[in-house]
């Protein structure tokens, strides 16, 4: 897709994924675009984070020391959600320019692959010194990375607020958050002035009540079929967008290692909730392209902030973002913020383990988190979210403003087991083909089943 102004359905679906996709170690993605550079937003005043307990500011440079030369093999896979290869290697070279002994060599896959190769490599014993996943525990158990020292440990623990819960493991922290990102609704600009309705606020949507009145002012239908979508439903093959938006909604699937399933109250109101939107109050039209936001078809979505440099380079939309309501029946704003983190392996050897948690602190402190943040790029030391703000524009410190305070951990295992079992049922609750009460009976037994069998085992 690079080079073409327009914006496919795929990379469309791609960038709503974003950093969702592979399971497991051999697990197989969905194919991805080649990388595009998303243009730097131009400063302006923003919103600036909840007041918290100020954390230290990262170092911005690394120690610089003399010893025997070293190289670092750096695994990343490519894609259009991905950091692009100029940034990454920017920042490679100016590593060694502050620290001399230290080399290189980058080694990337297409997002497809990846998780497939990776298992391979680590199998086999090649793989990169460190490398890029977007879960810990399944390496951790198969002996393939390395904990974290006290020294970066704790330069986690202490300093990545929320999002140190993704790489934290048995009680041990086992890598660095770095991309990834949350997702928020994004609002078409010109839908809500022509239908009367002010900009709102970073936190200006009170509820989903309000949303969905949005909605209905925003939708239009001619010939009795949907034209404008005011809110998009998205379809339930994407688990990850489906998983965000129990948890947004409120609902729960599973806590703790989840050694039994239990799809309650909440759950069965939140997908209630979601599929009333399309079937009663015809806001919206599951059976849609999910690139119509993009289009100027749809007034409101949820979206990753990866996405938000996608839509500025393929689409003429002019869009803002608010962060999600609270939860149905009131409390907390949440998100499942599911960063990316760069983990050291085992099998590296001990003078380059050393040496890529030196890089590792490095590359996330606020000099770098402020670079990636200008490319719409998630960060998550709470300093370099603290710096980065008053340099990006409205829509990218929204999302920064909510990462920073807001946070659904994923639970480890077996959270992403459902979405072998829930995406057909849940397609058809959205179209009005089975109730919401059925599916959820069904599902949870059949995942009930899987743990017991070992057959749902990641």
């Amino acid at each position: 897709m690079t080079g073409q102004k327009r914006l496919s359905r795929r990379l469309f679906l791609v960038s709503l994924a974003g950093t969702g996709a592979g399971i497991a170690l051999a697990a197989c993605a969905q194919p991805a675009a080649a990388p595009t550079t998303a243009p730097a937003p131009a400063a302006t005043t923003a919103p600036k984070p909840a007041a918290t307990t100020a954390p230290a500011p990262a170092a911005t440079q690394a120690p610089a020391k003399a010893g025997t030369p070293v190289t670092i093999r750096v695994g990343r896979s490519t894609g259009p959600t991905m950091a692009p290869d100029n940034l990454v290697q920017d920042r490679f070279a100016a590593y060694s320019k502050i620290n001399p002994h230290v080399k290189f060599e980058y080694e990337t896959v297409p997002f497809a692959d990846y998780f497939q190769k990776l298992g391979l490599a680590l199998s086999g014993k090649t793989a990169p010194d460190t490398f890029i996943v977007n879960e810990v525990w399944a390496y951790a158990d198969s002996n393939h990375i390395v904990p974290a020292p006290k020294e970066f440990a704790d330069d986690v623990t202490n300093n990545f607020g929320r999002a140190a819960t993704p790489p934290t493991y048995k009680g041990q922290v086992w890598g660095y958050p770095l991309e990834g990102g949350l997702r928020l609704v994004l609002y078409n600009k010109g839908h809500f002035k022509e239908a009367g309705i002010p900009e709102p606020a970073p936190e200006g949507c009170e509820s989903w009540d309000q949303l969905l009145e949005w909605a209905k002012k925003l939708t239009k239908v001619q010939g009795g079929e949907i034209s404008r979508e005011g809110w998009i439903v998205n379809q339930p093959g994407y688990w990850i967008a489906v998983a965000e938006w129990m948890w947004m909604l409120g609902g729960e699937f599973c806590t703790g290692d989840c050694p039994t399933w239990s799809l309650g109250k909440e759950w069965n109101e939140a997908v209630q909730w979601w599929a009333d939107a399309a079937l009663k109050h015809k806001v919206a039209n599951p059976k849609l392209a999910q690139d119509a936001f993009s289009k100027g078809l749809c007034s409101m979505t949820v979206e990753a902030e990866v996405s938000v440099g996608q839509l500025r380079q393929f689409s003429q939309v002019n869009f803002g973002a608010f962060i999600n309501p609270p939860k149905l029946k009131g409390g907390l704003r949440q998100h499942d913020d599911g960063p990316w983190m760069f983990v050291v392996n085992k099998a590296a050897k001990p003078e380059v383990q050393d040496e890529a948690w030196r890089f590792l602190k490095w590359l996330t402190n606020d000099e770098n988190g402020v670079l990636y943040a200008k490319q719409a790029f998630s960060v998550y030391r709470q300093s370099a979210i603290k710096a980065a703000i008053p340099q990006v524009d409205p829509v990218i410190a929204t999302f920064m403003d909510a990462s920073a305070r807001y946070f659904h951990p994923r639970t480890p295992k077996y959270w992403r087991l459902w979405v072998t079992r829930v995406q057909g049922p849940l397609a058809k609750v959205l179209l009005g083909e089975m109730k919401t009460e059925e599916m959820s009976t069904l599902v949870e037994k059949q995942i009930n089943d899987d743990i017991k069998s070992g057959a749902g085992s990641l």
